[in-house]
Formats: structure tokens, sequence, C-alpha cells
């Protein structure tokens, strides 16, 4: 029964889309990465005498892509369904009346489910092998092609990472019968795979640490620690020592859990699934009596009423039920207390700056919570989006719900508002957890009003942003799982992509808020609140057309084609949806445009490499002048007016320039930021501009007179900055809004 159960699910998963999908998403980023890490396209690279295609540098980036977000997504979908898919799908009282042991049944999905995920993620492996056969790499970065340097660390990390992390999900799922477990599971991955090395390497004894860290980095890293670049390109993984023992028992930890599983379930599981948690009985309600009713006369008429006002009544208690199954879950609250301890863990450190200890401050502590929190309720958005979305599908009610008397905008927008205050709620968390690590470190003048504009006026205003894509692409799809992993693939592999890419436009980059400035205690958030609340309007354009089309296209009735939504969009596509879209389409494009203007025409944007390249061109051009004698500055005089609403200044002054040299001086050589306007260079004796380079800033002035050693001769200036706009990239110079410091 193992082989044919076995070999069916292994042949459904192979017609299935999904797994060539996904193993080309493990391609792609394999390649992204290691073109990156080649300089092939076009970043600047650092200098390493290390190979990427050595046995080290592969295993670096098997392991890192096996156990990130995407992988654990990934995983969640091939494994944790496995058997949980018979009740998904009602087909659990047909399967288990069959004469099927429970041996064939378990280890055949299991198995399956095991190769299937180890075949997608050999497209990391196909992936590195692709891109070091590419052009355009340079001979020192590549070494000689070996088989064995995939081979090794695909065994060494991917097959027991992928068994241990596999095979938790698994049991979560099967035993919980709640794919919700499977999510928490996730996080409690990427949270261990967050911290673990911050945490367990700062530990005496390293070899412990080193044993008993999941996935083998620390093992590897403690082993490979004095390698050589010689050994690191030629040696071989060893398997022995800390590495050896770590692999070992995490191998042997996935099979225990694996085989504990199988013990542990019975065909009857489906029936009493077990809980984690132990919950009151519910008393039971029962109705009053009906009064009987002897004629239809008798039956009190129904007032409809259909009114905008009554729609947001419904919106409203719609939005609270969904707020409560989220909040009230358990899963939810252990969400919670490990961002709570992760956010207690990290700023455990918080007090010391280069080994000098600070206070707690307000701006610090939300820097550093709201890094932590955003990685969290990132996750609690991506999870619980498909979840709202699903929910009355998964609960098999859609079509009474379909039935009942609500506007067509009321499901999407109450479930929306929902997940907005979800993140309401983890806001307050976070201002909470502050307060309490500042008064626990004695620090006693807590900033409300800070916390307030920071979480509330700057975090809150992304977090609804990405709650409307989240369900925007769960709606569209109408794919829970490819949903999630497109909002993945957009929240946090394109901005990653485009990092590596060196890719700053920003108009491309979701949820995006333009240059801002870190906050202070003397400047606030400086000039950079008008350019973020800017930016922000332009996402809110692009959110509104979103939600717009995903209310058109909310899934209705039996027909869940696109073809059928489709169909149904058009006849709901009313004055009151085209006035919306006509809306969010203007403010999207509009304030789009005024963004381009800003920073392609007012203000060029360059990439570091262009920026790289630019600087190369310069020296190649103006080396010849590098021993040219020039005079040196022996006095200067200024006088600067600071105009801080507009961030400018005009500059007037004078230099004394002398030569100091044993020879004559006929030119000066000035070198200006190219930002500031020039209104005057003025020298003394006279001068004839030959050389006229505005691009790069450079001059040179022939003096109409010969500067004699020792002679000196006074240059005077007249300049002015006043910055055009905004641009996204940080300017070389900036002036505060502040008028007094």
């Amino acid at each position: 029964m193992f082989k044919q159960i076995f070999l069916f699910e292994l042949k459904l998963w192979f017609k299935k889309p999904a797994t060539y999908i996904f193993f080309a998403v493990f391609f792609l980023f394999s390649m992204l990465l290691t073109a990156a890490i080649a300089g092939i396209l076009g970043g600047a690279v650092s200098d390493s005498n290390t190979t990427i295609n050595s046995a080290s540098s592969i295993a670096g980036i098997l392991n890192g892509l096996n156990t990130d977000l995407i992988g654990a997504i990934i995983l969640i979908t091939i494994m944790a369904p496995a058997v949980y898919k018979d009740f998904q799908y009602n087909m659990h009282p047909l399967i288990f009346t069959k004469p099927i042991s429970k041996f064939g049944y378990m280890f055949g999905r299991f198995t399956a489910a095991f190769l299937v995920a180890l075949f997608v993620l050999t497209g990391t492996v196909v992936g590195h092998m692709v891109t070091c056969a590419l052009p355009g790499i340079e001979a020192e970065k590549l070494g000689a092609f070996s088989l064995m340097n995939y081979i090794q660390p695909f065994l060494y990390f991917v097959v027991p990472n992928t068994l241990l992390v596999g095979a938790i999900f698994f049991s979560f799922v099967t035993f919980s019968r709640n794919m919700i477990a499977g999510y928490v599971g996730c996080v409690a991955l990427i949270l261990v795979k967050g911290i673990t090395n911050s945490l367990l390497s700062d530990l005496d004894n390293k070899t412990m640490a080193a044993i008993f860290e999941p996935f083998g980095e620390i093992a590897f890293n403690q082993v490979t620690e004095y390698w050589s670049p010689s050994e690191q390109n030629t040696m071989a993984l060893p398997f022995s020592g800390v590495l050896l023992y770590n692999r070992l028992l995490w191998f042997a930890i996935g099979l225990g859990i694996t085989f504990f599983t199988y013990t542990r379930f019975q065909f009857s599981q489906f029936n009493n699934p077990v809980s984690f948690f132990k919950r009151k009985n519910k008393k039971e309600m029962l109705s009053l009596a009906s009064i009987p009713v002897h004629s239809l006369s008798d039956i009190p008429k129904a007032t409809q009423t259909f009114s905008a006002r009554y729609s947001w009544t419904q919106t409203l208690f719609l939005m609270k039920f969904e707020f409560n199954k989220i909040v009230k879950s358990i899963f939810f609250l252990i969400i919670v207390a490990l961002s709570i301890l992760t956010l207690i863990a990290v700023t455990s450190q918080l007090g010391l700056i280069y080994g000098t200890s600070t206070y707690p401050v307000t701006y610090q502590i939300l820097q550093i919570g709201g890094a932590t929190f955003q990685f969290f309720m990132l996750i609690l958005i991506v999870f619980y989006s498909g979840i709202l979305v699903w929910r009355e599908r998964d609960s098999k009610v859609d079509e009474l719900i379909g039935t009942s008397p609500l506007a067509p905008w009321v499901p999407f927008v109450s479930k929306f508002l929902a997940l907005v205050a979800i993140q309401v709620v983890l806001l307050f968390v976070v201002m909470l957890t502050g307060i309490g690590i500042q008064m626990y470190n004695g620090y006693y003048k807590i900033e409300l009003i800070q916390y307030i504009k920071e979480l509330y006026g700057f975090k809150l205003i992304g977090l609804a942003l990405i709650c409307a894509l989240a369900m925007a692409v769960q709606v569209i799809i109408n794919n829970k799982y490819v949903g999630y992993f497109v909002a993945v693939l957009i929240l946090i592999l394109l901005p990653v992509a485009f990092n590596l890419l060196e890719w700053s436009n920003q108009l491309f980059q979701f949820n995006s808020s333009g240059p801002r400035l870190p906050y202070s205690d003397m400047n606030g958030y400086g000039h950079s609140l008008y350019s973020f609340l800017v930016f922000k309007t332009y996402w809110i354009g692009f959110a509104g057309l979103l939600m717009v089309i995903s209310n058109l296209l909310w899934v209705r009735g039996k027909e869940k084609g696109f073809k059928a939504r489709l169909r149904i969009a058009k006849t709901l596509f009313n004055a009151k949806a085209k006035i919306a879209l006509s809306f969010s389409l203007l403010l999207f494009i509009g304030v789009g445009a005024f963004i381009y203007y800003n920073t392609s025409i007012l203000n060029k944007s360059v990439s570091a490499k262009k920026m790289e390249e630019a600087q190369a061109e310069f020296e190649k051009k103006y080396k010849r002048y590098q021993f040219t004698q020039q005079p040196r500055i022996v006095a200067a005089n200024w006088n600067v007016d600071i105009f801080p609403q507009e961030r400018g200044a005009k500059m007037k002054g004078y230099y004394i320039l002398k030569n100091k040299s044993s020879k004559n001086v006929d030119s000066v050589i000035l070198n200006m930021i190219t930002d500031i306007t020039i209104n005057e260079f003025k020298f003394e004796r006279g001068a004839s501009l030959v050389l006229d380079d505005k691009e790069n800033g450079f001059y040179i002035y022939k003096l109409s007179s010969t500067l004699k050693p020792g002679d000196s001769i006074k240059l005077d200036i007249n300049l002015e900055y006043f910055p055009k706009g905004f641009k996204i990239q940080t300017q070389v110079l900036q002036l505060c809004t502040m008028e007094l410091f």
C-alpha cells in the first residue's frame, strides 16, 4: 500500500504547476544571489580572494535559501497539508474506511512530500550552476568545477534541515487539523533563524552553541572560522567535530518527530483534533420559545433597509467579528508573546553604543522595537489576509454568506478594517513593551506623544497599505498558498532584488517612504516629513486601485473562475465604483508624476555602480593634474546667510591663496560640489576660465600674471545652495529646518 500511495502522491505533485513554480523561484533567486556575489549585476563588489563555486561558498547560499521565509512558506505549502488535505476536501470519511495501513498512508504521503520538497530545493543548485556558466564573471572568482562541491552542502544542510522543518510543520498541522499551527511554526522558525546566532554565539561554551543550533550555521562557521582563502577555495566540507554532532543530532530529531507523528496518529484523528490549549466549555444557549403562529397574517412584516448607514453598521459588525476571531485565537497570542520576547532580547544590549552606556530614550526604543515588530506584523498580515479572505470557503459557509443581504463592498471592507485594527493592537503592544523596557531600566522620561506620532502616524500608514496589498493579492489570485507566495515576493523578495540590482527608484518599491531623516531630539523628523507624505499619498492611490479591483473581483456564488468573476464585476462597476477607481488612478498617476519630476528631472538619481564608474572616469580624465603645483589657503573670511525654511544658504567671502612652493603657479584648480550654484569666482589680479566641467564640478582658471614663490592672491567667492524639490538619495550637502541650534 505504501508504494501505491507514494507513487500516486508523487505523480500528483509533478502534475501541479505549483511544483515547477516553486522550483523556478529557488532557481531564479539562487541565480540573482550568485550573480550579485559575482558582480555581474552591475553592483559594486567588495574585494575577496574566495571563489563563488567553492564548497564553503555554496554551503552558505544553500543553507540561507533553505531556511529563509520563502523556503519556510514553500515547505509549509508542500509538507504541512500532506494528511490535512483529506479533511480540507472532505475525503477523510471515504479514505479512512478503505483497507489501507497506517504505515502506507502516513509514510507514503510524507515521503512523497519530502522528495518533492527536495526537488524544489534543487533549484538553488541548478541556479548556482547556470550562473557560474554565464559570461562576465571574473576568472579569479571561479574555481574548477566540482560536482562534489554541490552534493556535500546539499546532503549536509538541505536534506537534514528539510526533514526537520518539514516534520515539524507536518506534525503540527496533522494533529491540530489547523493550518494556522503551521504558520505559527513558520514564524517560530524564522525567529530561531534570526536570533539564534546572536544569542548563542556570545556563550562562553561555543561548542555547545554550535551543537544545539538547529540549522548547522554556527557549527559550520566554527569549523571554517580559521580557514585561509586558499583552504576555503579548495577544501571539501569536513564531516567531523561539532558539525558532525550537530547534523546527526538534528537529523535524529527530525526522524524522531516523524516517527512520533506516525505512532500517535489514528485514523479517528480528524474526528477529535488535538487542542494545544484547553478551553472552557461554553454553556449551551437556549433560545426562547417562539410564539405559536396560527395564520400567515400573524407574522410581523419585516422592514427591509438597504441604506448606506445600515451597510456601514453591517461592516462594523463584521469587522468586530473578524477582529475578535483573530485576537482571541491562541495562535495570535503566541505570535504576540514571541514578538515581545524577541524585543526584550534585542533591547538587552540597548544601553551600549560602541561601549558607551546610554539612556533608553524613546526614539531609540522605537527604532529597535519598530524594526523588530515590523517583521512579525508583516508575517501576520500575510497569513491572516489569506485566512480572512478564505474564512467562509474554508468553513464551507460561503454560499450562505453569498445569499445574505449585504452590499457588494461590505465583505472586503470589513475584513480589511479588521486586519488594520489588528495592527492598531500590535502597535499598542509595541508601545506598552517599550515603556516597560524603559521603566525596567530606570528611565522614566516617557514621551507618549512621540510614541503616538511614530507608531500611529508613520508606522500605521505603511501597515495599512501592506494590508490592502496582501488582501488584494489573495482576492485577485484566488489561491491561498500562491497568494502567500506572491505577497512575500512583493513585500520581501523584490526589495532584496532591487537592493542587489542597486535599483533605487522608489516609484517601483511598494510602500516606499522617500528620503527620511532619522528622528532626533534636536531636529525631530526634519524636512523629510513632506516627502514622506508625498510618497505615502502615491501608494494610497495605488492601494485604492487594488481595493476597488478586489471588491469587484470578490468571489460570489459557486462560479469561482476568473471569467465568471469578471462577468460579475462588470455588473457591479457602477457610478460609485467608477468614481472611486478614477479618483485612485488620478491620485496615483498625478502624485507619481510629481515624484518623478522631483527625483528624475529636478534631481538626478545615480546608482552606486554608476557613481563608481563616474569616479573612475573622473580619475582617468584628471589624474594628470594630480601633482600640479597649487597655492595654499592661508586665510579665509566668510559671511553665510542661512535660510532654514528653504534649507538653503548664501555664502560670500574670500580666500587668501599663497604659493608656498619653489615654482611659479600659473593656474588654479577648483573642485566644487555640483549641487552648489557658483555666482562668482573672482581673482584679484584677473584670471580666465580655461576648463569648465560643470558636470563634475571641476574648473581651471588661468591667472593673468604668474604667482611667484611666496606671493599671495585674493580669491572672492559668491556661492549659494538651495535644494530643488526632494531626491531619493541622501544629499551630500543638507541643511536642517531648525532656526536655532
